[in-house]
């Protein structure tokens, strides 16, 4: 955040702040406000240690995408129809992330959700 002030203040380049933000009332703040200097003051790698982290996050997600869609290519027919069986029997975390990528193909407007992706699994396995 300050490295983005500094360079809007040397730039003399105007922005808004957004009241919302120094506001304890969202979690988004009370996390940004409380927990993450509580960390800091805890340990001094923290800072370190997360940027690692979120890395290391940001490459298995990355990894994630791409088995998944390559996954869907390997489910799915010519025209886009899904082998059920097949993602039936993908492991749970998969099979979740091929759903909502075909879902995406197919532009069906939904909220992602875990309840959500439970219902269509029971649904497709109770009526096979």
């Amino acid at each position: 955040k300050q490295e983005i002030l500094d360079y809007l203040h040397v730039h003399q380049m105007p922005y808004i702040i957004d009241a919302s933000n120094q506001s304890d009332r969202y979690l988004r703040n009370r996390i940004r406000n409380s927990v993450i200097p509580a960390l800091k003051c805890c340990d001094d790698r923290f800072e370190k240690n997360f940027a690692q982290t979120h890395a290391k996050l940001v490459d298995t997600e990355e990894f994630l995408q791409e088995l998944s869609h390559a996954t869907l290519e390997t489910i799915s027919d010519e025209n886009n129809s899904l082998d059920i069986n097949k993602l039936i029997g993908l492991h749970p975390v998969l099979r979740n992330r091929v759903l909502i990528n075909w879902l995406i193909m197919h532009k069906v407007p939904f909220a992602p959700s875990a309840g959500l992706l439970d219902e269509i699994v029971r649904f497709l396995e109770n009526n096979k």
